[in-house]
């Protein structure tokens, strides 16, 4: 079997380049196409990396699809919708001008969801055929933000898009799973890599999104199974790591409490001592004093 194809190599496959695109908007979940299709001969494209969700706008076309050794016929329409899951081989042609909306998502960024949402592992079905009212208005949604141009918290929105498209899509268009029960904890792997992180950056700024990225998971399932594994949140993990690193400064007498707040990744000293307090009872000062006598 080839190897798959990110967006930009198999969208190069397409007869026509893109009339409009969502390269440049920060989005990081989801790609949006549009493609304005003459009729085609068959041609072939590499398996996809990223499932494609394709909306019908205009234009009814005769589709000749063949999918991983499967072969698809049939007439759409607009307001159809067609799914194809990532990872397999396909062959294409079609008849007539459709106007199409491709949309892309990663299958890591959909088992995020799926996890969220209390499923297993996400198994899209395909189909050209399908009529989703609600699917083809967010895909609506997109093609507005499209055409609009430049917008203020383009980043923002095309993640709040990419995740109501997702959720749509497992609600809708997956094979359905069992629930999930209780937060599963991050393997060793995933919480080593975690780790290794917040030692590098104790002396900066540190998000639990940023956490969450090097373990590989969205911020909300993220501290769920940090806390599964570890007993604490990761906020509270990030500060008394940042506590046991300022304990070993403050046995340097020559460094001032104030540059161990900041190379221990407080915002201040005052910052440093409110932590340093609440979580072993004292202060910094008197911790050192006892720490040197």
């Amino acid at each position: 079997m080839q190897p798959c194809a990110d967006v930009d190599t198999w969208g190069g496959f397409m007869p026509r380049p893109p009339v409009a695109t969502s390269d440049g908007r920060g989005w990081r979940h989801l790609t949006a196409r549009r493609f304005r299709h003459t009729p085609a001969e068959t041609f072939t494209a590499p398996p996809l990396a990223e499932h494609l969700v394709t909306l019908f706008l205009e234009g009814p076309a005769e589709l000749d699809w063949r999918l991983q050794g499967r072969h698809l016929t049939g007439c759409t329409v607009p307001g159809h919708v067609m799914i194809m899951s990532a990872g397999q081989e396909n062959v294409w042609r079609w008849s007539g001008h459709p106007d199409v909306l491709h949309l892309y998502l990663t299958p890591a960024y959909l088992n995020l969801l799926a996890a969220e949402a209390g499923l297993g592992q996400v198994e899209l079905i395909d189909g050209y055929d399908r009529v989703d009212p609600l699917l083809f208005s967010l895909g609506r949604h997109v093609l507005s933000e499209l055409e609009a141009g430049e917008a203020v918290g383009g980043g923002l929105i095309g993640e709040a898009l990419a995740q109501l498209v997702g959720l749509q899509l497992l609600r809708a268009h997956s094979a359905r799973r069992l629930p999930v029960q209780g937060a599963a904890s991050l393997p060793g792997w995933r919480l080593r890599r975690v780790s290794d992180l917040v030692e590098a950056r104790l002396d900066g700024e540190l998000t639990i999104a940023e956490m969450a990225e090097a373990a590989g998971l969205s911020a909300y399932h993220f501290s769920r199974s940090f806390k599964a594994a570890t007993g604490r949140p990761p906020h509270r993990y990030l500060l008394e790591r940042r506590v046991e690193r300022a304990k070993q400064l403050l046995a340097d007498p020559a460094q001032e409490i104030v540059q161990v707040a900041l190379a221990a990744g407080f915002a201040s000293q005052e910052h440093m001592t409110t932590v340093f307090r609440r979580l072993t009872g004292t202060t910094p000062a008197r911790y050192r004093r006892a720490r040197l006598a």
